[in-house]
């Protein structure tokens, strides 16, 4: 098997990455289960755990690097000797790790794991919502910077609580994750009272700042239509074989212009 163009990349800046991380990019056929997915989804997952701690940890479960400290000065043009969208996307991830110097609206990182689930179906309502529809009992509520701006959607009652997708770029640890990335996040149960509801009635305007949360993963809206078989290969094959709502059409910016048309 072909090494991936974006472990080539690293490894000729003297960055090896570690041989775990390297066999989901390969995407092997160990990571072609029902939880994770694919190799893609995974060392997403991986690579959000890193994010979520302040710094680079390498611990038995996340191991990005083959070495235990590597140095962000090694980091140079890897860019340049990538093609594929979803390869820039993880490798600014990964250089991120290293750097921690992104600056922008960022989101409090939670002190412990929640419990939201980042199972291949994780898209399922969000899919649903990108074109409108929420299911009887659902609602959607939009987090918003200190600018009124969209950057998450969250979603109450349709499976997971407290799952959202980002609609805008935000800061974790210094890192930036696109749009099209899963969180969870938590807050106090009151919360919801004391913000004004949506302009459909069916949720609620959130200030960012009074939620703190996790980075899980990327889903399949991260990128185009065009680009998810490839990138997400038996993550996307679950999709369209468990009947998720047009998980081969659809855009982010549909969440993105949901989210902005639920402003009051």
């Amino acid at each position: 098997m072909d090494t991936h163009e974006l472990a080539r990349a690293f490894a000729a800046l003297g960055l090896d990455l570690h041989a775990d991380l390297c066999s989901m990019l390969n995407d092997e056929h160990i990571h072609h289960t029902e939880r994770r997915g694919c190799g893609f989804t995974q060392a997403t997952r991986v690579l959000a755990e890193q994010i979520n701690q302040a710094r680079l940890t390498p611990t038995p479960r996340g191991r990005v690097f083959a070495t235990d400290n590597p140095s962000p000065a090694l980091l140079g043009d890897w860019r340049a000797a990538v093609t594929l969208p979803e390869s820039r996307i993880l490798g600014a991830w990964i250089e991120g790790v290293l750097k921690r110097d992104a600056q922008g609206v960022g989101l409090h990182v939670a002190a412990e794991k929640l419990k939201v689930g980042s199972c291949p179906l994780a898209e399922q309502f969000f899919l649903e919502i990108a074109h409108g529809r929420i299911r009887r009992g659902g609602s959607v509520n939009v987090l918003v910077d200190a600018d009124g701006r969209p950057r998450l959607l969250e979603k109450r009652g349709l499976g997971d609580e407290h799952s959202c997708i980002s609609v805008d770029e935000l800061i974790v640890n210094g890192v930036r994750t696109p749009r099209g990335s899963l969180f969870a996040i938590d807050y106090a149960d009151d919360l919801l009272a004391q913000c004004p509801a949506t302009s459909s009635g069916r949720g609620h305007i959130v200030a960012l700042d009074r939620v703190s949360g996790r980075l899980l993963r990327l889903t399949t809206l991260a990128v185009a239509p065009e680009d998810r078989q490839r990138t997400f290969t038996a993550h996307y094959r679950q999709q369209i074989e468990g009947g998720l709502f047009s998980p081969d059409s659809t855009r982010i910016e549909q969440l993105c212009a949901f989210a902005g048309e639920q402003l009051p």
